[in-house]
């Protein structure tokens, strides 16, 4: 039985993909550092602002170079991914790293998470595109 397809407009469908793709990254993250007591001394609402404009951001970024056919659309999709899960990585090694071993350490995990968790967004974020298509 083939199930009937509906076409999203673009802005939305980029919007899906980011907005998912930043969920789950941030609730990985949120599971991360909630054994450890952390998040009490992270200000919430800050960093839920934080969140909500890089998402607004990527999802324009997004917008624009898939309206300007730079790149296929797996690519761009991939990009978002990258661009949002090195924001996350950035924030989450700085966090750990800092809260374990002090300066030193809160740019080492910073640097090696920024490049972990890119490459962690930008596969689910293909996966959620792939999902939608």
């Amino acid at each position: 039985m083939n199930l009937p397809t509906i076409r999203l407009p673009r802005p939305l469908y980029y919007l899906l993909i980011t907005t998912s793709t930043e969920l789950i990254l941030v609730s990985g993250a949120v599971i991360i550092l909630l054994p450890n007591g952390f998040l009490k001394q992270i200000p919430l609402i800050t960093l839920g602002w934080v969140l909500v404009y890089k998402t607004i951001i990527a999802t324009i970024i997004l917008i624009i170079v898939a309206h300007k056919r730079l790149q296929e659309n797996n690519v761009i999709i991939r990009r978002g991914g990258l661009l949002l899960g090195h924001i996350v990585g950035l924030l989450l090694g700085g966090f750990l790293g800092r809260q374990y071993g002090g300066g030193f350490w809160g740019i080492v995990g910073a640097i090696s998470l920024y490049f972990i968790v890119g490459r962690i967004g930008s596969r689910i974020s293909l996966t959620i595109g792939n999902l939608l298509d």
